[in-house]
């Protein structure tokens, strides 16, 4: 079969000659795409308002835990091959996001782009959350009452969410201390109340979690529109997400207050330790929402959450001061009823509450209440809908949403070859077979129909007849990277190592900000033996993407490839971190620890290999274990002494023993913490590696000993020279101890040697900080 490129093995110097060649050509096509680009704003700037007003007025300050910049270009590679480029124009925080104001690139318009804030080590975790908060979103579609979400994607690692992009603030910087209008806070109460139905009829057993004015937004049009989904819940989501990811009810009850929620805007049930009836929740948090807008403040006003909890306990809420401000008598029963301090005497549903608002507008009902339906989406925005849903593992409405357009619109290819790659994410191959075929025979010569039936052959195992689908849609878009990457991986999968290698390579040039093609290259260099290669490669994607137990795998075997066993440990212990814990990793994990012992001379026993298989067990934060964490701490104790505190034994378990901090006893902690006394002792007597005192160094700052932990990382300092993981540990001891002078000094010191998300985010808190103090 003849392919687009001629794949054959080339020497050196013609081997840089091309990749030379290639790179000029991409570099010359960037420069043209950066004009075009700039043209294409000019142009689209006049007489677009929203446009201007991300461009010019987005806030642009640093913000905690951000990992882009402002100006930063971000490029989204779908799986239907299709490209789309974003950039940053501002970012705003809130209490558990960054929100970026972004333009398309393509079509000049502005979006909003939501990450999660992750805090150090809990990445998975907070992608998990967000995921619920994609899906329960993506459901709900394009309402004009609700904030509309067009689609979830991860970029290196992290889940975004693309938002639509609302130019007013939120409700709450409306109020300021200062009520409304009567007849506007109606309305905005009965767009309110739209919302909520919609999305209990859309969703069973939809809950929003967080109804409040800072969650509510004023469109153009007039409208008030609800969002942020981060602590909702609904019937069925989150059943689809991986790597343990726990049901939205779980995840809105792991707040540091309650069941979740703002304190001045919950239900007195929502501080009880009893699940409460959280869709009741709602209306009371509503209730203190219409109040506000009426009467200007908030029915319970303390600093203090402790204090406030008991208001919404057992104090009235002050109607008498919306009696004066002449809100209709109605009104004011209603508000009543939503604030009933028992849920059984709430209203049952946002339907009869907004019949009752209705009733209560004295203006004419069409200056304040719009009764449009949702605007008709266009098939690019059901194609990234659809997608999304797929990715976050959820075919059935993934399918059920391009089944309907088709309905609508009528069957086209582009929407049957969707389907097929929905489906074919998901595991349906049947199914996506099915429809990838129907999409040939009505479109054989498109880009996407081809792609997506060569992705289903892969995973029929027809590698043969997919790789000359591939080839037919590299050769309608020679420079797009997801069927680079798809022949690249096809190729290596058939042995032909070169071929793939090359796909990757020009993969990697196309956007160098791709992880894939970088680990795929470091996997190719590690099977031909070339490990100083793959390392290098691997360290190029997780510098990418951080969060890729592939890469580290890679690492992990070319490091024990070279005898480099302490690096090759530290890999296979990010790799359990990472993925469920296989018997592969496992194996690969005990293996290394068990040759580094003995390389070491010390005698290694089935006690240590089945404690070291419990461990790797640990690593994650996944609910179930194999062993209770007081058992494992009562024989790694056991163990610990019996090799006379062999510093080595904290460096294979110090992930899992920071792990178990928190369940330990009194009695197994103190004897833990009696035994890194004696190391620490030791190594101030003696010179003990770099990587056993941050190991022990780890271990004492998750035990709260942090004098100790400080002059753990001093000595380290002392004796191997500026690192940066010894003064991010000496700045966080800082942080704790607040003296937030000496631990931003510590921070930037670690930010000089290494650029780090989690050392950004400790300036910013710390600079917070202070400046709240002076």
């Amino acid at each position: 079969m003849e392919r687009l490129s001629s794949f054959t093995t080339l020497d050196d110097s013609h081997e840089s000659l091309r990749l030379a060649s290639n790179r000029l050509g991409v570099t010359a096509r960037r420069l043209i795409e950066w004009l075009r680009d700039k043209g294409r704003q000019l142009r689209a700037l006049p007489g677009n308002e929203d446009l201007m007003r991300a461009v010019f007025s987005a806030e642009k300050s640093p913000v905690e835990g951000s990992r882009h910049r402002v100006g930063e270009c971000l490029n989204v590679h779908n799986p239907n091959g299709e490209l789309r480029r974003f950039k940053i124009c501002g970012i705003q925080s809130g209490g558990f996001s960054n929100v970026y104001t972004v333009i398309d690139l393509d079509d000049m318009r502005p979006y909003c782009l939501k990450e999660n804030r992750a805090l150090p080590g809990d990445e998975q975790r907070k992608n998990g959350k967000l995921a619920i908060e994609a899906e329960i979103s993506l459901r709900l579609g394009i309402n004009p009452y609700l904030v509309t979400t067009y689609a979830a994607f991860p970029i290196r690692g992290r889940l975004f969410l693309l938002t639509e992009y609302i130019p007013s603030t939120s409700l709450d910087n409306h109020l300021k201390g200062a009520s409304l209008r009567v007849q506007t806070a109606l309305g905005y109460a009965i767009d309110l109340c739209r919302a909520m139905h919609y999305a209990r009829e859309t969703l069973p057993d939809f809950v929003h979690g967080d109804i409040k004015p800072g969650n509510c937004f004023v469109a153009a049009d007039g409208n008030l529109k609800l969002g942020d989904f981060g602590l909702a819940s609904a019937l069925g989501v989150g059943k689809y997400q991986h790597n343990g990811a726990k049901a939205a009810e779980d995840w809105a009850a792991e707040t540091s207050l309650g069941w979740g929620g703002t304190a001045a805007y919950m239900a007195p049930e929502m501080f009880d330790s009893v699940a409460p009836d959280r869709k009741s929740a709602d209306i009371y948090a509503f209730g203190v929402t219409l109040f506000e807008m009426l009467g200007g403040k908030r029915p319970f006003v303390s600093s203090s959450k402790s204090e406030l909890a008991e208001m919404h306990r057992h104090t009235e809420p002050p109607l008498a001061t919306l009696t004066q401000r002449s809100v209709p008598s109605s009104v004011v029963d209603l508000i009543k009823q939503c604030l009933a301090k028992s849920p059984e005497r709430r209203p049952v549903s946002f339907k009869s509450v907004e019949n009752i608002l209705r009733q209560s507008v004295q203006e004419p009902v069409e200056i304040f209440i719009t009764t449009k339906s949702g605007p008709e989406q266009i098939t690019s925005e059901i194609i990234y809908r659809s997608l999304s849903l797929a990715l976050l593992g959820n075919s059935e409405e993934s399918a059920a949403l391009l089944n309907s357009a088709m309905q609508q619109k009528g069957t086209s290819p582009e929407l049957l070859a969707c389907k097929a790659i929905a489906l074919s994410l998901t595991g349906r191959i049947d199914g996506a077979y099915e429809a990838s075929t129907a999409s040939l025979r009505i479109g054989s010569d498109l880009f996407v129909v081809l792609l997506a039936h060569a992705q289903v052959l892969i995973s029929k195992g027809n590698l043969n007849a997919a790789e000359n689908y591939l080839d037919r849609a590299l050769r309608n878009r020679p420079d797009n990277c997801v069927a680079l990457n798809l022949m690249g991986d096809l190729l290596k999968r058939i042995g032909q190592c070169e071929e793939a290698r090359i796909c990757f390579e020009k993969s990697s040039i196309l956007d160098e900000k791709q992880a894939e093609p970088w680990e795929e290259l470091a996997n190719i260099n590690l099977l031909a033996g070339k490990d100083a290669k793959a390392i290098s490669l691997a360290e190029k994607a997780l510098s990418i993407d951080p969060y890729r137990s592939i890469s580290y795998r890679i690492l992990g075997d070319a490091y024990r490839s070279k005898k480099q066993l302490i690096k090759a440990i530290k890999s296979y212990k990010s790799v359990l971190g990472l993925e469920p814990a296989s018997k592969e990793s496992v194996r690969r994990f005990v293996c290394s620890c068990c040759e580094l012992y003995k390389a070491k001379g010390d005698r290694i026993g089935v006690q240590h290999i089945r404690l070291l298989i419990h461990a790797a067990a640990m690593f994650q934060n996944a609910d179930s274990r194999r062993i209770a964490p007081n058992d494992f701490a009562i024989k790694f104790i056991e163990i610990f002494r019996s090799s006379d505190f062999n510093p080595l034994l904290l460096f294979f378990f110090d992930t899992t023993l920071g792990k178990l901090v928190a369940d330990l006893d009194s009695s197994n902690s103190e004897e833990l913490l009696e035994g890194l006394r004696i190391v620490r002792g030791r190594a101030a007597c003696g010179k003990m590696s770099p990587h056993l005192l941050y190991s022990l160094g780890r271990i004492l700052y998750q035990f709260g000993e942090y004098e100790y932990c400080r002059d753990v990382f001093k000595r380290m300092l002392n004796q191997f020279g500026p690192n940066e993981n010894s003064y991010y540990y000496l700045a966080a001891c800082s942080e704790i101890e607040e003296d937030f002078q000496s631990s931003l000094k510590f921070y930037k010191k670690a930010l000089r040697i290494e650029d780090c998300e989690d050392t950004r985010t400790g300036i910013s808190r710390v600079t917070a900080k202070i400046k709240q103090n002076i």
